[in-house]
């Protein structure tokens, strides 16, 4: 009795389906999102190509008692004086730029310049280090501490 024998690759010389698998499921998946999001415009994030409509810059300088000085950078103008456990909003983003600025060695008397663009955005950037923030990711609330500094003028800074 002769036996057949169908010649067939050993198991350990196989590619491995699972890993081949699941790299073309993210594939997809990442290709699918990408999709969804250009159609949808959710989780997608658009620079303003916009005009400015109105610019401060403002400077903040802190105080005895924990209080904050809010000024427009060009006229020396308060605009407000912020007191202990008020606008934490405020509070919390100067500490972030602030910490930056540190990094950079950057002088703490430097403006930030507050931009509202024509399409409703509000951003906020720091002129020492270039670092620029979307106001409007934060809420309504958060991006209305600072919309109340501005002032409509000219949109030239």
């Amino acid at each position: 009795m002769a036996t057949t024998s169908t010649s067939r690759l050993p198991a350990s010389n196989a590619f491995p389906r699972l890993p081949l698998y699941s790299a073309f499921a993210l594939v997809m998946f990442s290709i699918a999102a990408v999709v969804f999001g250009l159609k949808t415009e959710i989780g997608t994030l658009r620079n303003p190509t916009t005009a400015p409509e109105s610019i401060r810059d403002l400077s903040f300088a802190e105080l005895a008692g924990d209080r904050i000085s809010v000024r427009d950078a060009r006229s020396g103008v308060e605009l407000a004086l912020i007191g202990p456990n008020e606008d934490g909003f405020i509070r919390g983003f100067l500490r972030g730029f602030g910490r930056e600025r540190k990094m950079r060695d950057v002088a703490p008397d430097h403006a930030y310049r507050l931009i509202l663009w024509n399409d409703g955005s509000l951003t906020l950037s720091d002129t020492a280090t270039g670092q620029r923030v979307l106001l409007n990711a934060f809420g309504p609330t958060n991006a209305g501490a600072l919309a109340r500094f501005l002032e409509k003028r000219s949109a030239t800074p």
